[in-house]
């Protein structure tokens, strides 16, 4: 009797807790004030008896042993009790697949009819709730089979209502999603474009349809979003932004592509459905993601078979070592017949040597993060051996020992990773190669897949990869016709004065050998830069014994004419072989060797040089190619002239050029026979394999072009290419190989002439042995009136393609001068390296250590070419200035533990740390140029010769020092020549740009521009 008054209570207590939840379901289906019908069980203000709570109780407590799967393959057995087995079966393993072994099962029941057009639900019934649930909550849906639980006729009304309510709100015509998407499959979440609920003409119009096995979240409060910014994920959906291109762009639209920078977010709008359900928009296109988790490939590098053996520098011998190396009798290779002979003999006592003192060692591969000790190196394989027992045992004991191993980890590489950084930051002044190695490290690795793509074909070993590189690399050379005998040329003749070296000294050798770099670096023979400036005063003698016999035997070794290649990926995806580029690096010996050529050659021909050339020329580089350039289109522009301009771009034009060819112009250059006979040597029979991570390809012959990562290679290019201009008679600019055309355009004969000057440098081409590439040539019209003058401009019977914007050596170019597109590239990048800043950074304290990354990484940014696109429009301006702002206002959280007020004023965050508004440093930067174009320090005689000084016929009350013509456009008064004069005529009364010493000129300019400000 107590049992069932109990068992009573409890009916009551349930009763009473069905009403509140029917109740509180009742509630949710309201909207403004209206009850939503509900067929079925509930109508308007319908009224519940205890029988029908009764009944639902009891059916909800039947249906909780059941569940539902959907779209589950039907059995094709043929009597009925076959199938039922089979479907037994199939939710075994289904089960099974996912865990659940313990589920024991009643039965399995088709609902419905038999249809061939579908597959029709499965109710599965177990012993237990339990199992039901862990069903439900644990099996994994895959190949679009997902489970419900088995829903009573009242909770498939309230569920269906739910839904259709949803519906209700966000659709606003009659069409039913059902009518073009199948619901029974996809979940869909739509809104329609109603422009008659509304006053807006945009919005709407948004379609998400996702299958119904993946759960859906909302996530209408951004706060829960916050603190998860560092996860790598994609955002799909329509932003209902149309402004986002304009000019000057709209607020939101800014701020949104400011915050996309910030969080290093990437758009991606080109993915398209190919399969879609209905006719698309075109306008609109259905988007079809696939997200594709690659797992990492069994064939690493770092573990690869081929791996060769290294010299373990940081544990060798070094005393022994140079003592050893001192103590050789170089005398010896005086009296070899050849210098190939010398250079082997040189190796054989280094190497003789080197091997006795430096334990070699085989890499690898485990590339562990700077930070890793020993200690955490030997607690990570004991947690990998604490795995694999488990795996192999099913051990319990082994799995505890992997879970306290792999907490152990866990701490110990927080501890030392914290330490690290502290040590990072302590040592900045001390160790800068150790800081920005570390930031480095964090902007990304530079490690290679370890599956790779060779013209679609899949490669996976490790020597395939590389021999797959070297191959490629190897495509890019082509054959250089047989040498012609040069050795009897007549250098008298040339109309140059003889380029010769008589001999190099020991000052030379050690001057070179102090321009190597202190570092690990080696060339194929293995021995580091370290070592060679460690013993540059005993190894000086062998070196100018080889340098001098080289020289008078015109022979360069071959020995050093291998060199070793890492590829480094360029763009594009960096599984495709094609989207690398080579890097060699050639032996030190050969560097000294180089540097000492290098001297003696650039000092007879530098003043030889073409004025269009800004490349590998000291006092010369981009900066005084685009001030030249932006000048003189500036000036067309102010007096209403087009000028046409044609961006030329050549097929590798440093691995193509014919040594037949070279050795023709260093002829007319007026080299010596001896250097003749010796650069006939220096680029023959030269041979290079890639290596990677202790594995290396085949070795494979470049046959034209300049050596890769030679001293030499850019000084012997830019006296190929030297007389390019001379055959022009239309502007010319020249940066290594990137050259340019341009000519103002007054009429048709002038565009003519423009087409006749790239015909000649066609010519010129073909004759040289170079290839332009017509399909990335670009022609761009400079001009800011309503009309042109067209005219279409080709490369034998190939038009060249006309663009709006145009990068040019890192500045982005419009057809006005306007430089709207730069400042937009240019605070996108600046925003998301600062992004990149303070995610990454998140355990930096030192204000100056961050202050020195914003530096080198933003402020590097912002100050290069600012000269050409100085930014006179307050809404550029004001962007700009925003990423210095939010840098700032990051250190004061640092400085502080919480960030400004808004409206804290900009006065004074530069105040606290230090810092020049970007203002002032624009202005500096300009004023810098003006003082080094004066002292020469800048070879820009173009813009030099357009600088007139200002001499008055009588004393004024304010001087002026430089006269000009006063702009009619924005393009003139922004040009170069009219900003650095007007800057400085605005300070010149407490600034002397005669003043030779440009430190006491920079600090006297920020003096006043402070005060200014």
């Amino acid at each position: 009797m107590p049992a069932t008054i109990g068992r009573v209570r409890s009916l009551k207590d349930e009763l009473q807790s069905l009403k509140n939840e029917i109740d509180q379901l009742k509630s949710a289906t309201k909207t403004n004030g209206e009850n939503i019908e509900v067929n079925g069980l509930i109508g308007q203000g319908a009224h519940i008896s205890n029988e029908q709570l009764f009944d639902e109780m009891e059916d909800r407590q039947q249906r909780a042993y059941n569940i539902i799967i959907n779209n589950l393959e039907e059995s094709r057995c043929v009597t009925a009790d076959e199938r039922k087995t089979d479907d037994l079966n199939k939710v075994i393993t289904l089960i099974s697949s996912n865990g659940i072994s313990n589920a024991d099962i009643v039965q399995c029941v088709r609902l419905g009819k038999a249809s061939n057009t579908r597959k029709r639900p499965l109710k599965v019934t177990f012993t237990s709730i339990i199992h039901a649930r862990n069903v439900v909550f644990k099996v994994r849906t895959t190949n679009g089979i997902y489970i419900n639980k088995d829903l009573t006729k009242y909770q498939q009304n309230m569920a269906y209502n739910t839904r259709l309510e949803f519906k209700t709100r966000v659709n606003s015509d009659s069409i039913s999603s059902s009518e073009f998407i199948d619901i029974n499959k996809y979940s869909v979440i739509r809104r329609d474009r109603d422009l008659t609920a509304t006053d807006s003409s945009r919005g709407g119009g948004v379609l998400l349809a996702y299958t119904l096995a993946v759960e859906e979240v909302d996530l209408s409060d951004l706060r829960t979003v916050v603190p998860h910014i560092d996860i790598i994920g994609f955002i799909a959906g329509d932003f209902n932004i149309p402004r986002v291109d304009e000019i000057p762009p709209d607020n939101v639209a800014e701020r949104l592509k400011q915050a996309v920078s910030f969080l290093g977010l990437q758009q991606c709008n080109v993915i398209r459905d190919f399969d879609p359900l209905v006719s698309e928009d075109g306008y609109h296109p259905a988007l079809s993601v696939d997200v594709i988790l690659a797992s990492r490939g069994q064939n690493d590098f770092t573990n690869s078979d081929y791996s060769h053996r290294a010299y373990n520098f940081r544990k060798a011998d070094f005393p022994t070592l140079y003592k050893e190396i001192q103590a050789i009798d170089w005398s010896l290779l005086k009296d070899l017949p050849t210098v190939d002979a010398m250079v082997d003999q040189f190796y054989h006592f280094l190497f003789e040597i080197v091997d006795r003192n430096v334990p070699t060692y085989k890499p690898s591969g485990k590339n562990y993060p700077p930070w890793f000790n020993a200690h955490i190196i030997a607690t990570l394989r004991e947690k990998h051996k604490a795995w694999k027992k488990y795996k192999e045992s099913g051990s319990q004991l082994h799995l505890a020992n992997f879970k306290l191993l792999r907490t152990t980890s866990k701490k110990d590489i927080s501890k030392a990773h914290s330490q690290f950084v502290l040590n990072v930051q302590n040592n900045i002044k001390s160790k800068p190669k150790d800081f920005w190695s570390y930031i480095n490290l964090k902007k990304g690795g530079t490690r290679i897949p370890d599956r790779m793509y060779s013209e679609n074909t899949l490669l996976d070993d490790p020597q395939n990869i590389v021999d797959a590189f070297a191959s490629y690399f190897k495509s890019t050379f082509v054959q250089s016709d047989p040498y012609c005998n040069h050795n009897n040329v007549d250098a008298a003749s040339s109309c140059f004065p003889t380029v010769n070296i008589l001999k190099i000294s020991e000052t030379d050798i050690i001057s070179a050998i102090n321009r190597i770099p202190n570092k690990m670096t080696s060339g194929p023979d293995g021995l580091p830069g370290f070592l060679v400036r460690d013993c540059r005063y005993v190894l000086v003698e062998p070196l100018m014994i080889i340098f001098n016999a080289s020289l008078e035997s015109g022979c360069f070794p071959k020995e050093w004419k291998k060199s070793k290649v890492c590829p480094v990926f360029k763009s594009g995806k960096p599984s495709n072989i094609s989207d690398y580029r080579p890097i060699s690096l050639s032996s030190n010996f050969s560097k000294i060797f180089e540097i000492v050529l290098h001297s003696y050659i650039y000092s007879s021909v530098r003043s030889r040089f073409s004025p269009r050339q800004h490349g590998f020329i000291d006092r010369r580089s981009t900066m005084s190619n685009l001030l030249t350039f932006s000048q003189y289109v500036s000036e067309s522009l102010d007096t209403q002239q087009q000028v046409d301009t044609i961006y030329t771009d050549f097929t590798k034009a440093f691995d193509q050029i014919d040594h037949n060819i070279i050795i023709k112009k260093l002829d007319m250059f007026g080299f010596s026979n001896k250097l003749i006979a010796f650069f006939e040597s220096y680029p023959s029979g030269r041979q290079q394999y890639v290596h990677y991570h202790g594995v290396s390809s085949y070795p494979y012959a470049t046959n034209s072009g300049v050596p890769q990562g030679s001293v030499l290679g850019p000084l012997i290019f830019t006296l190929f290419i030297n007389d390019l201009p001379s055959v022009l008679d239309c502007e010319v600019l020249l940066y290594a190989d990137d050259a340019k055309i341009f000519q103002t355009i007054n009429s048709l004969s002038d565009a003519d002439n423009l087409q006749r000057n790239l015909d000649r440098l066609n010519i010129w081409c073909t004759s040289n042995k170079l290839n332009l590439n017509p399909r990335k040539c670009k022609v761009m019209t400079y001009c800011r009136k309503k009309s042109e003058i067209p005219f279409v401009y080709s490369i034998g019977n190939t038009s060249l393609e006309r663009c709006e914007t145009v990068k040019d050596l890192g500045v982005h170019f419009d057809r006005e001068l306007r430089f709207d597109t730069h400042i937009h590239h240019l605070t996108s990048s600046c925003m998301s390296t600062l992004g990149f800043i303070i995610r990454n950074c998140q355990l930096f304290r030192d204000c100056d250590c961050l202050k020195s990354i914003f530096s080198a990484l933003i402020l590097s940014k912002l100050e290069y070419g600012s000269l050409i696109w100085y930014p006179i429009q307050q809404c550029y301006i004001a962007a700009i200035e925003n990423i210095q702002r939010k840098f700032l206002k990051y250190l004061f959280f640092k400085e502080h533990k919480y960030y400004p007020p808004i409206g804290y004023r900009n006065e004074l965050l530069w105040s606290e740390f230090n810092v020049l508004p970007l203002g002032i440093i624009r202005d500096l930067t300009a004023l810098t140029v003006l003082h080094k174009i004066i002292h020469n320090k800048i070879d820009l005689s173009d813009i030099f010769n357009k600088i007139d000084f200002l001499v008055p016929r009588i004393e004024t009350r304010f001087p002026l020092t430089f006269a000009y013509t006063t702009p009619r456009t924005n393009a003139l008064a922004r040009s170069p020549i009219i900003l650095m004069c007007s800057l400085y005529n605005s300070i010149c009364d407490g600034v002397d740009i005669f003043r030779k010493n440009p430190m006491l000129f920079r600090d006297s300019v920020i003096g006043i521009l402070n005060y200014k400000d």
